[in-house]
């Protein structure tokens, strides 16, 4: 079974890096309507990027965006079985204050949330914040620390400390736990050795850099068979397909946006 989902509403231009007059304008009535309509018509998620600053030049791509835990928020106050993704940084997001908000969206949408982690990203908007991007091993071996405090917080154990490599925490606790007691779905993209096994040991979702569904079929296969090796369910892989949507009707104008692909277990 495909199912299909939107990437990249929440920045201007979605993801679709062209001049093009009617590129997709990132606006809060754009957003809340694309995901009424998807919602409406059985698009299955929708997953933002996580952008602060753009790419410049003549259309300055992603130039204006919505913060992508508060952009889940509001679209699944507003809709009724599509699932919205939020996209969180590890270095730029503390594992406490983002299992809190998490935990919070899963609420407003009843267990629509999915998470998509992000281990490294652009160096110039690093340092915006003042963060140096770790050796590239290094930023995955930040993330499964960063996920194993947001899980321990999720699973509603009792006040904790964790003395880890990158966090120390005394006397955590958090409340309330997702709804339904059930973790948020979540979801990585990475092709590299390091990024694949990152998705295999934890993601419920991984999008690959794969090519044709042919090409691509005994990549997938043997994730899934890894995965389900130690004791995971099989995971779904997905791919990326970008450009420009052009609705009939006019009831949606201008839509540079990816489709986002889930290839569910065989």
């Amino acid at each position: 079974m495909l199912q299909l989902g939107l990437f990249g509403a929440n920045c201007s231009s979605g993801r679709t890096y062209v001049t093009l007059p009617e590129r997709w304008v990132a606006s809060w009535e754009n957003n809340l309507k694309l995901a009424q309509m998807a919602d409406e018509i059985g698009i299955e998620c929708m997953v933002p990027i996580a952008r602060w600053k753009g790419y410049g030049g003549d259309s300055n791509p992603n130039g204006a965006s919505f913060e992508s835990i508060a952009w889940a928020c509001g679209l699944l106050a507003a809709t009724r079985r599509l699932r919205v993704f939020c996209t969180v940084h590890v270095p730029l997001h503390h594992p406490l204050v983002a299992a809190k908000q998490m935990a919070t969206g899963d609420h407003i949408g009843q267990g629509r949330l999915g998470v998509n982690i992000v281990c490294g990203w652009n160096e110039d908007e690093f340092q915006m914040f003042g963060v140096t991007k770790k050796e590239h091993d290094a930023r995955y071996a930040q993330g499964e620390e960063w996920w194993s405090i947001v899980k321990r917080v999720w699973s509603g154990e009792a006040r904790f400390d964790h003395e880890g490599t990158y966090y120390r925490l005394h006397g955590v606790e958090g409340a309330p736990r997702p709804f339904g007691r059930t973790d948020p779905l979540m979801m990585n993209a990475g092709s590299s050795d390091t990024g694949r096994w990152f998705a295999i040991r934890h993601s419920d979702m991984h999008f690959d850099a794969v090519e044709t569904p042919e090409l691509s079929t005994a990549r997938i296969a043997q994730t899934k068979k890894l995965a389900r090796e130690r004791g995971r369910r099989a995971i779904r892989s997905g791919w990326c397909i970008a450009g420009p949507i052009r609705p009939r009707g006019g009831r949606l104008r201008a839509d540079p946006i990816a489709w986002w692909e889930i290839q569910t277990p065989w």
